[in-house]
């Protein structure tokens, strides 16, 4: 028996992407063709995987990985070379929750790395500078369509909206609750 989670979609509404545990190992990434077919193993067996999104352009796929050295991580499957998963963000704190901005060139995700749990921006592929979001505790964020706005909850379980610019720098203005 399977346990099927964490569905994500495609851009073009033809696959999914999931996160399968089975009696074989702990969750790990398959995708399905809509058209029907046997799911498609993405990741090998290792740690608990969690499919969190798919870039709008179809490429890429992140999710959650957890390790004993670093927490949970940020990991990257770029579909043009399939079965060879790369860390993103891989610390000593937790980096969950990845959303890639609409754009595909920023991530915004959660980390503990202050103490407690906030939402950041990073730029993708390349990890540069990263921008801190929320000032009281956040989590679950989520990209505005057009990437102006990101959305997120607060420490104290508010809904807030952060007005943000992207460029070759990410400027953030102050988060509004909803």
């Amino acid at each position: 028996a399977r346990d099927d989670t964490f569905p994500v979609w495609s851009p073009d509404g033809s696959r999914l992407v999931f996160s399968t545990g089975s009696p074989r190992g702990p969750p790990h990434i398959y995708e399905s063709s809509l058209d029907g077919g046997e799911p498609k193993e993405l990741t090998p067996l290792g740690s608990v995987q969690w499919v969190q999104d798919w870039s709008r352009d179809g490429r890429f796929v992140c999710y959650s990985e957890s390790s004993l050295a670093t927490q949970q991580d940020i990991w990257i499957l770029d579909r043009s070379r399939p079965g060879r998963p790369a860390p993103f963000l891989a610390t000593e704190f937790d980096e969950v929750e990845p959303q890639f901005s609409p754009d595909g060139r920023w991530i915004a995700y959660s980390s503990n790395e202050s103490g407690t749990y906030e939402i950041y921006v990073v730029s993708f592929p390349n990890p540069g500078r990263k921008v801190r979001v929320s000032n009281a505790g956040g989590s679950r964020p989520r990209w505005r369509r057009d990437g102006k706005e990101l959305f997120y909850v607060s420490g104290d379980n508010w809904m807030l909206s952060a007005p943000i610019r992207l460029g070759e720098t990410a400027e953030v203005s102050a988060p509004q609750a909803l």
